[in-house]
């Protein structure tokens, strides 16, 4: 089963880089991927949820990418 792995950032306390990178490693056929955003992005989302209602509203960022992988998973 191919899977797709977005890397945690660095200041994320909840999703750190290094689980992320583990959990890739250890799932067969993972891809690893930078997320469309930068390293703050958690902490940023956090404070912009507080004010808007949801932590999701950049989530369309990652459609591209999704897109991409499942093209070339589905197909392999």
């Amino acid at each position: 089963m191919p899977a797709l792995v977005f890397r945690g950032g660095a200041s994320d306390p909840f999703h750190p880089r290094a689980t992320s990178e583990a959990v890739a490693e250890l799932l067969p056929n993972a891809r690893l991927a930078e997320p469309p955003w930068g390293d703050r992005e958690y902490l940023e989302r956090q404070a912009a949820a507080a004010a808007a209602g949801s932590a999701f509203t950049r989530w369309p960022l990652l459609v591209p990418t999704l897109r991409d992988w499942a093209r070339q998973a589905l197909t392999d």
